[in-house]
């Protein structure tokens, strides 16, 4: 239901849209002049202690009483996590079928966190679309005869929307953060979070790889090169 009072039920007032315009271009204006205070530095860990050793299970002990054997090492600066965020979607989207399917032990809190992960990144796009798809599709019918006849139809301005909540939605990812969130857990998914970035880290990956990654993982059917521990390498040369 609408913030304000409209006296229809779930229908947004023109004060949401204003609201909703309004962050749009806060949120336009800190990605298209923010990117000179990005910081290069890489962040701290929030906690520099690895626990105590056991040689016989060549571990550390870890949250909740589980360990991990993969040592903390510091997180990337935002900069780099920025040129990045492709690379850490992947990642993302492997821990979360590793946890999500039990193929490692995990504490409560990181079963919440990555099962949450998939509406995380559903809200991500669909905000962003929800606020530019009407006022442009309303611009768009105003002046349809001004327009050009091939950019003339209903179907043009969605798929503009799609296209440009997309590019809104890759600007404002919070990639330093989700990856500071996998890298620092003490825990086997830690592990498998700080493995998993040692090897997509240092991998360009091109667009048209990433493109048909993007449908192939929504129909469940992402290659095993992309999957956890595969050749990325390889597959992107």
């Amino acid at each position: 239901m609408s913030r304000y009072s409209t006296g229809i039920e779930n229908i947004p007032s023109l004060f949401d849209l204003a609201s909703a315009l309004t962050g749009f271009i806060a949120d336009f204006t800190q990605v298209v002049f923010g990117n000179t205070q990005t910081s290069f530095t890489a962040a701290a860990l929030e906690e520099t202690d690895r626990g105590n050793y056991d040689p016989v299970a060549r571990s550390w002990e870890g949250t909740g009483g589980l360990n991990y054997r993969v040592p903390l090492y510091p997180i990337p600066s935002e900069r780099h996590t920025r040129e990045r965020t492709r690379n850490i979607k992947i990642l993302m989207d492997n821990c979360r079928r590793i946890c999500v399917e039990d193929e490692l032990p995990s504490t409560k809190e990181e079963l919440q966190f990555w099962t949450a992960y998939r509406f995380m990144k559903y809200q991500m796009y669909l905000t962003p679309t929800c606020v530019i798809m009407p006022p442009l599709y309303v611009m768009w019918r105003m002046f349809h005869d001004r327009i050009p006849r091939p950019f003339r139809g209903r179907t043009i301005p969605v798929t503009l929307s799609l296209a440009l909540a997309e590019q809104w939605a890759d600007a404002t990812y919070p990639g330093h953060q989700f990856l500071s969130t996998a890298l620092r857990a003490k825990t086997p998914m830690g592990d498998a979070a700080r493995a998993e970035w040692l090897r997509l880290q240092p991998i360009d990956i091109p667009y048209y790889i990433y493109a048909a990654y993007q449908f192939q993982h929504f129909f469940g059917n992402v290659p095993k090169e992309i999957l956890f521990g595969g050749d990325i390498a390889g597959y992107c040369s």
